[in-house]
Order: structure tokens, then sequence, then C-alpha cells
């Protein structure tokens, strides 16, 4: 996301502003002190059967991989309650590292389903702000949001 009004921070720890360097060093205060400024938001999408889904977003202190001038930030969305996709815990062959199982993701439809309905009622908060997603055209519908959250970029995990 990106607007006039931001100002991200994009943190270079292996070149950081001498300045910001010297805070952390000497007072552990700063930019490199805490992970980022965020801030986190949260809404339910209720079903025709009643049940309900949590889900929350948060922003970030600066943008992610091609997003990354001076006034993006990163917004993630994630799915928190209520949802109905299932996996479990999965060793690699490898190391024997713990990570998800494949079905953890939208296994069942109606996760995606309810993070797009989110991420569409966020974008339509957003005129007047300023603030412009960069990733998903501001005017895709659910499905459109749906097929985008589902397939594998480097902005979504996919499934």
């Amino acid at each position: 996301m990106e607007g006039p009004s931001i100002q991200a921070y994009n943190y270079q720890y292996d070149n950081p502003i001498p300045a910001d360097r010297d805070l952390y060093l000497t007072k552990k205060s700063g930019h490199y002190s805490f992970a980022g400024g965020s801030c986190s938001f949260w809404d339910t999408v209720t079903h025709a059967d009643g049940t309900v889904a949590g889900v929350q977003g948060g922003l970030g202190a600066a943008g992610f991989q091609a997003y990354t001038n001076a006034m993006t930030v990163t917004m993630n969305i994630y799915g928190t309650s209520g949802l109905k996709s299932t996996g479990k815990v999965v060793l690699d062959n490898t190391n024997f590292l713990p990570g998800p199982s494949g079905s953890v993701y939208y296994s069942n439809p109606q996760d995606a389903q309810d993070i797009a309905t989110f991420i569409r009622r966020l974008f339509d908060a957003l005129p007047g702000t300023g603030l412009r997603p960069l990733n998903i055209d501001p005017a895709a519908s659910v499905a459109q949001i749906v097929q985008y959250i589902t397939s594998y970029t480097p902005y979504t995990r996919g499934q």
C-alpha cells in the first residue's frame, strides 16, 4: 500500500543510518529497538449458517519486495478464528525442521472467501484517504481477490 502521507522506514541491517544505529547502540531506542511500527485491526465475517470467522489486518513500517519506496508499507491479512481449513505440522525430510502441511492454507474455500471479503471491505474504505493498494487492483471483486490470494506469488502464500 502506498500514499503521500506515509513515511516508510526501510530497515537496512547491513548498513543502517548511522544516527539510527548509534541511538540503538547507546540508548536501546529508535527504529532498531523494535521490529517496526505497526498497527493491527480486526473484523468478522458472518456466514449464512450463522458461524463467524475472525479476520485481522496489520500494517508494517516498510514495503516488501518490489514495493519499497519512501511511501509504502506492508499490509498483511490473516484469518484468526472460525476458519475451516485444517493442516498439521510436518517435518521436512532433510533437516527434520517443522513446517505447515500443504493443506493448512485455504484447504476450505470458505476461508479464502472470508479473507477476500475483508480485503474488499478495506478497499471500500480507502477512497479519499490518499492510500492505494499496489499489488491488487483496488477495484477488484471478491472473486478476483480470492483468485489472487490463493495463487502463489511473492506476496501470497497461495494453496
